[in-house]
């Protein structure tokens, strides 16, 4: 007698066993969230996350790896929580400075068109990191905004030309007299770069 068929709805039996998938540190799903919050706990009581009694757990795949807690502790520091992060597939956001770090980026670069990336790093961490508790923005994000945008050194080379035009005298006193959010009057010192430029040429020989 033939076989039947199997359709690929069909439900199956009632107490079919599961085969388990991968363990979380193998590649298989997260370790359930309360299994972050175990380890957060452990952590604010003082207890040795490698104790022992944690290494045997450890090597029984039943508590996270000293690593993975050590990344789930400075997550807990920073925002107050382990909640997982959206699975992305390894794929990078295509700019990674965003809202109004951009907006700032934009009004450095408008101001100091020759600056260079460096200074444009310290000049967003000291803006939005008084604490100096979140990373800086790397050399590479940077460039990588500038060219999504169009903020290249080109389109703000041409600013210093109409330095002296008066619109742009009104905006540069603006912009020194005036408080946030049109100048920055009474901004710590830390917080603002201001580079003066100067151009010499050479017509001839001596």
């Amino acid at each position: 007698m033939a076989d039947l068929p199997i359709q690929q709805n069909m439900h199956l039996a009632l107490g079919t066993f599961v085969t388990p998938g991968p363990h979380p540190s193998q590649g298989g799903n997260l370790y359930l969230i309360d299994m972050w919050h175990v380890v957060i706990a452990l952590w604010q009581n003082g207890d040795d996350l490698q104790s022992p009694m944690l290494n045997c757990c450890q090597e029984m795949r039943v508590f996270p790896h000293i690593a993975t807690c050590q990344t789930w502790i400075p997550q807990y520091m920073q925002v107050g929580h382990v909640d997982p992060k959206k699975a992305t597939g390894n794929h990078c956001a295509s700019c990674k400075i965003r809202g109004k770090n951009i907006v700032q980026l934009a009004i450095y670069l408008a101001t100091n068109p020759k600056a260079t990336t460096d200074e444009i790093c310290d000049y967003l961490f000291n803006l939005q990191n008084p604490d100096h508790q979140l990373p800086s923005f790397s050399s590479s994000q940077v460039l990588q905004t500038e060219l999504i945008f169009g903020l290249t050194d080109k389109v703000g080379s041409t600013i210093c030309h109409c330095a002296h035009l008066p619109i742009n005298l009104a905006k540069q006193d603006v912009y020194f007299n005036m408080a946030k959010p049109f100048g920055i009057s009474n901004t710590p010192i830390s917080n603002v770069i201001i580079i003066n430029e100067a151009g010499i040429k050479l017509e001839h020989d001596a």
